[in-house]
């Protein structure tokens, strides 16, 4: 998707956390190694605050 991404924009991307699930540590690495560094980072799509307890997280990242 980063390739895709255009230069000034944006990747929203959100998803359930859990012991079965993608870590978000190893999502933010992948994000890294794809070249995005996270913007801001919320609980819901409502843009709640994150939280590390939270189940749930929506991220934004751009290039960096």
């Amino acid at each position: 998707m980063a390739h895709h991404l255009a230069p000034d924009g944006h990747l929203v991307a959100g998803f359930q956390l859990g012991a079965d699930r993608l870590s978000l540590s190893e999502y933010d690495r992948l994000a890294s190694e794809a070249g995005l560094k996270l913007d801001t980072r919320y609980a819901t799509w409502e843009r709640d605050p994150w939280y590390a307890e939270s189940g749930y997280a929506v991220s934004v990242h751009s290039h960096s």
